[in-house]
């Protein structure tokens, strides 16, 4: 007969079960963070070397680190954050590795919270001045405070990757920082061969020289840049020879670049643009919504788009003020010098002035293709070449693209070519100083002042009718219309 189900009986099973619950749902014992006090290199070392968890190694005095003192670098799946409370930390990386080592699956915050703190990083051959060392990538790096400069050694990145590896992630939210990548690496992003990795700015004052073929900031000479973003802060990049400011290394398009807010000056090394491709490299992703950005192309590179021979890219600019100037054969905002057509090009928004030499002040480069050119109704555009068009094909092409504006459109100087077949659409307002002129068609259901000059043989449908006006001793007179190519509507409220 079987014996009844009791508590008593059941007890053993019940404890069991328990137990066995309680030994799955207790957590790990958390990992404690510690913060460590160091005034010498070795203390500074063994302080990095035994991180366990996201530990805070503080100054108490100046440290210099030799290239023969044991390397300064944060461990695989640790968080270190170093204080400089004040101090001034120098640091020159040894056996081919970086300055201040941050390699892939590590993280490092630089701070300073005294102020006046200071940290130099000087990578080996091969090596970062922060991040990865000869062939490896950086891991996550986060700037908030102090006066950081960092420098690549030969083929390294001053902040990222080494060479052949990538930039990781960086950001930058403070202080002061100088980078000024090492032969053939970023100043800010990959070492050569390596991907630039994500680069954030929203806040400090920036600095980033590329090295030979390499960006101020994003790619290098063999991969295409990433993703870069800046939402504040005061940004200057130059690329070195064959370089952008920002975005790609030689022969590398631009990647994605976005600019929000904040203040940006951007250089391109020969053959590349301020902000886009590199030397034979096309503009990538371009996306202005806000800040004030400056953007020169160096020899034959575009202000905003291609590299020598490099597409424009896309670009979508939607606020801000915006200067673009291209170089010697490039566009303005477009595409580079030996056929570097337009690409697509958006205006919404923010005031944007484009200048060029032989290029279009926003569209082709020289003997190169117009591409897609819309302007919003919120946009102040000003276009201005000596040679090419101010918006359309480079000198000496006659593929003008296409043209759409709504809102505002200057012909700062030169003459905004539409060459026969080609159809310019104006529901917004064209206006200053330069010329309209070829034998295409423009679509005017807006208005055309009176200061452009319509040469002849330019097709005007809509609104097609100018009126003069004849000012005797300060008087207004009675307009008088005269058969051209404007827009009454808007000539007459220009005079009064």
């Amino acid at each position: 007969m079987r014996k009844p189900w009791t508590l008593r009986r059941a007890w053993p099973a019940l404890a069991a079960a328990v137990l066995t619950a309680a030994w799955i749902i207790l957590p790990a014992s958390p990992v404690i963070a510690a913060t460590v006090e160091v005034g010498t290199p070795g203390e500074l070392a063994a302080a990095f070397g035994k991180a366990s968890g996201d530990d805070v190694v503080r100054l108490t005095a100046d440290i210099t680190v030799a290239a023969t003192d044991e390397a300064i670098m944060v461990p695989v799946d640790r968080e270190v954050v170093l204080d400089l409370t004040g101090h001034a930390l120098t640091i020159t990386g040894r056996d081919r590795g970086a300055g201040l080592g941050v390699p892939e699956r590590a993280a490092l915050i630089i701070r300073d919270s005294a102020g006046g703190g200071t940290l130099t990083a000087q990578g080996a051959p091969g090596g970062a001045g922060i991040g990865g060392r000869d062939n490896a990538g950086a891991g996550t790096i986060t700037l908030e405070g102090g006066t950081v400069s960092a420098t690549g050694g030969h083929a390294g990145a001053a902040i990222g990757g080494g060479y052949l590896g990538g930039g990781g992630t960086i950001m930058i939210t403070g202080g002061t920082v100088s980078a000024i990548g090492g032969d053939y690496g970023a100043g800010i992003g990959g070492g050569q061969g390596g991907p630039s990795g994500m680069i954030t700015i929203n806040g400090g004052d920036v600095t980033a020289a590329g090295g030979n073929r390499a960006p101020g900031l994003g790619g290098n000479s063999s991969t295409p840049a990433g993703a870069i973003m800046i939402t504040g802060g005061l940004v200057v990049a130059a690329g070195g020879p064959a370089g952008a400011g920002i975005g790609g290394g030689m022969e590398n398009p631009g990647g994605r670049i976005t600019v929000t807010e904040g203040t940006v000056a951007a250089t391109g090394g020969a053959g590349s643009a301020g902000i886009g491709g590199g030397w034979s490299g096309a503009g990538g992703e371009v996306t202005i919504a806000g800040g004030t950005i400056t953007s020169k192309g160096g020899r034959t590179g575009a202000g905003i788009g291609g590299g020598t021979e490099g597409a424009g890219g896309t670009t979508m600019i939607t606020g801000g003020t915006v200067i673009a100037d291209g170089a010697d054969f490039a566009a303005g905002i477009g595409g580079g010098n030996g056929g570097g057509a337009a690409g697509t090009i958006t205006i919404n928004g923010g005031t944007v002035r484009a200048i060029a030499q032989r290029g279009a002040g926003i569209g082709g480069g020289d003997l190169a293709a117009g591409g897609a050119v819309i302007i919003g109704a919120g946009a102040d555009v000003t276009a201005s070449s000596v040679t090419g068009s101010a918006i359309g094909a480079g000198a000496g092409s006659t593929r003008f693209g296409s043209l759409a504006n709504a809102g505002t459109v200057t012909i700062g100087s030169g003459t905004l070519q539409v060459p026969a077949g080609a159809t310019l659409t104006n529901s917004g307002r064209i206006t200053g100083p330069g010329t309209l002129a070829g034998r295409g068609t423009v679509q005017n259901t807006g208005a055309i002042t009176f200061t452009v000059t319509v040469a002849d043989g330019l097709s005007v449908l809509g609104n097609h009718a100018r009126f003069a006006f004849d000012q005797r001793q300060g008087e207004r007179g009675t307009p008088d219309p005269v058969p051209g190519n404007g827009s009454a509507t808007e000539s007459a409220a220009a005079a009064r």
